[in-house]
């Protein structure tokens, strides 16, 4: 009996969250009312009440899933297997779990990121990288001083590089692999971003110093 009412638990949550980011593109996420939102999913009000308390409650639970489950893959990313791999022009692993999650949010984090979506959702998805990326970069390297750049600095151009790389990569559709965007950030992790231009020295216009 338990299995059955599980079932229909998870059958339900999908049908609201389908009918949610159908109902976001059309209205913008401040229009959708738990009324239209049950009508659109064909499901009671009452029903709807066994689960959520209101539309920003289905929209919070559904987001902390997805801050959990990335907390729970990004926590297994280790920088100096990452610069292994790099050295290598190897995709790192973890990496690609990582992006392979994300490929199976894209309807949700396309929506979210759209221009009728949360705005508040793109502050805590920065606010979630800058925490993680903070806590691997001190890890790795407490030491300061030994950084060729300030430690904030570094955090931000990480953070915009790889968040600019997953939002371009969700409003096109996905059309590389996991393992494909997972080398992309490998190599412009690793070489930075003149690097990866493959350019060699051609005419100098100015002397170098």
């Amino acid at each position: 009996m338990s299995k059955k009412i599980d079932r229909r638990k998870i059958r339900t949550k999908k049908l609201l969250r389908q009918a949610l980011l159908e109902l976001i593109e059309e209205k913008g996420v401040k229009g959708v009312t738990v009324s239209n939102l049950t009508n659109h999913a064909d499901i009671n009000r009452g029903t709807f009440y066994l689960h959520y308390r209101d539309v920003d409650d289905l929209m919070k639970q559904w987001q902390e899933e997805l801050f959990t489950a990335l907390r729970s893959r990004t926590q297994e990313i280790n920088l100096y297997d990452f610069i292994r791999f790099s050295a290598k022009d190897k995709p790192y692993p973890v990496l690609i779990s990582i992006l392979e999650f994300i490929a199976e949010q894209a309807d949700f984090l396309k929506v979210l990121f759209g221009p009728k979506g949360d705005p508040s959702f793109l502050l805590k998805w920065k606010q979630f990288m800058r925490e993680r990326v903070t806590e691997k970069l001190e890890i790795s390297q407490p030491e300061e001083e030994r950084m060729l750049v300030p430690r904030e600095y570094l955090i931000t151009i990480v953070i915009s590089t790889q968040l600019g790389i997953i939002q371009h990569w969700i409003e096109t559709g996905l059309q590389h692999t996991p393992e494909e965007i997972a080398t992309i950030m490998t190599r412009i992790a690793g070489r930075g971003p003149l690097a990866t231009l493959g350019l060699k020295e051609g005419p100098v216009h100015r002397p170098v110093d």
